[in-house]
């Protein structure tokens, strides 16, 4: 999945309870923790909140039932950085691939063998 709104994400889906950084963590004190998808995307996915024990994920859940943490909202710097910064509002009917480029959009150089165009 690519592109800044996924809610659909979930963490629940990519965390190992045997990761060597949840041992690091019980080390240096951290009991409990919200995971999150990462940051590039503006809506990233469904948080997780659990105890940092267990073997597997369900043991591991702090919330029981369908719901499973909360929802990551990026809204700094990060999302302009993986998908640049939009300079008009969201068009959802926007296909995400650049628009065509017109003649009008042509720059002319004059060399001294000629006029070069280039896109």
């Amino acid at each position: 999945m690519t592109g800044p709104i996924q809610p659909g994400l979930r963490a629940i889906d990519a965390i190992d309870p045997n990761d060597p950084g949840i041992k690091m963590a019980l080390a240096g004190g951290v009991t409990t923790a919200n995971i999150m998808p990462g940051s590039g995307n503006a809506i990233g996915g469904q948080t997780l909140y659990v105890k940092l024990r267990g073997a597997f994920i369900e043991a591991m859940r702090v919330l029981t039932g369908q719901v499973l943490g909360g929802i990551k909202f990026a809204n700094g710097e990060n999302p302009k950085g993986a998908y640049g910064a939009r300079t008009r509002p969201h068009d959802p009917h926007e296909t995400g691939r650049p628009a065509a480029r017109t003649n009008s959009s042509r720059r002319r150089h004059t060399s001294g063998s000629g006029t070069i165009t280039t896109n």
